[in-house]
């Protein structure tokens, strides 16, 4: 990543109606707007004329050098090029950035989850309980994005929801302040072996489908991306909407590649959304 995209802070979303974005997330939107758009010109037009290629705006301009035709991209789904730059753009750039302002001006990246208890536990039920490292401490804001990482050895299995409160993280102040706001689970990164290899599922809001990508830095060329299967997404958004609702969802009986998320460490990746935009 050669520079960071503009940060659009919980004050100026405050004033805006339009959504708010960071980095590739606007890629996304525009790339799907802009697809609709020529498909239905090329509709109307001859084939004597080329469709004019996708505006490439946000960090999708500094993102690895890695070649790719447009013509791979579909509205329903993400080529593994596109989601090699999401996963590089979230461990290059967002894992470097300090989301988190405690006391004292102490500042964080990551959220990391601590617990005693010997089996599952949602992670909006750790939150809850002040399961995690700094719990004596508040946030003084209301993170863009909340990375939140399990401990390496945690005999603790932390289930992912996919809208979590900040409620128990924030100062009073903050918080009736910033009540409008919630983490909405984009992205949750697993580690696969010792050798550095990571699998990353990403969920493609637009179209609400999850993508599964394999990052292998000892075999480049072994990079690989899918859709997961029906039955897949629906056992993922399954996990998460019982957690959500407060039930008990067991996972022992998970199949690879979902058993992954019963593994250490795990990093969620949230983006805050106001709640009229995330339901």
């Amino acid at each position: 990543m050669q520079s960071r995209p503009d940060l659009i802070g919980t004050d100026e979303m405050r004033g805006q109606q339009k959504r708010s974005y960071i980095g590739f997330e606007k890629f996304e939107e525009e790339y799907n707007h802009e697809t609709s758009m020529n498909n239905a010109a090329g509709n109307a037009k001859s084939n004597s004329t080329s469709p004019r290629q996708p505006t490439r705006t946000s960090s999708f301009q500094n993102s690895p050098s890695r070649s790719y035709d447009d013509s791979q991209f579909t509205l329903q789904h993400l080529c593994t090029p596109m989601l090699s730059s999401i996963y590089s753009e979230i461990v290059t750039f967002w894992f470097k950035v300090q989301w988190l302002i405690y006391d004292d001006n102490v500042r964080e990246t990551f959220l990391v989850l601590k617990s005693n208890v010997d089996g599952y536990l949602p992670i909006q039920t750790a939150l809850d309980q002040k399961s995690f490292v700094n719990s004596k401490s508040r946030l003084h804001n209301v993170p863009e994005c909340l990375l939140i990482q399990t401990e390496f050895h945690s005999k603790t299995t932390f289930l992912p929801n996919l809208f979590i409160s900040f409620d128990h993280l924030l100062h009073k102040n903050i918080r009736l302040k910033e009540s409008s706001f919630q983490g909405q689970l984009i992205a949750i990164l697993c580690k696969l072996n010792e050798r550095g290899s990571k699998l990353m599922f990403y969920k493609h809001l637009q179209r609400n489908t999850w993508h599964i990508y394999f990052n292998t830095p000892e075999f480049p060329s072994e990079y690989y991306a899918n859709v997961l299967s029906d039955d897949e997404a629906s056992q993922l958004e399954s996990i998460a909407e019982e957690n959500d609702s407060g039930n008990f969802n067991d996972v022992r009986r998970l199949e690879y590649p979902l058993s992954l998320l019963t593994t250490h460490p795990i990093i969620y990746v949230y983006i805050t959304r106001k709640i009229s935009d995330a339901n």
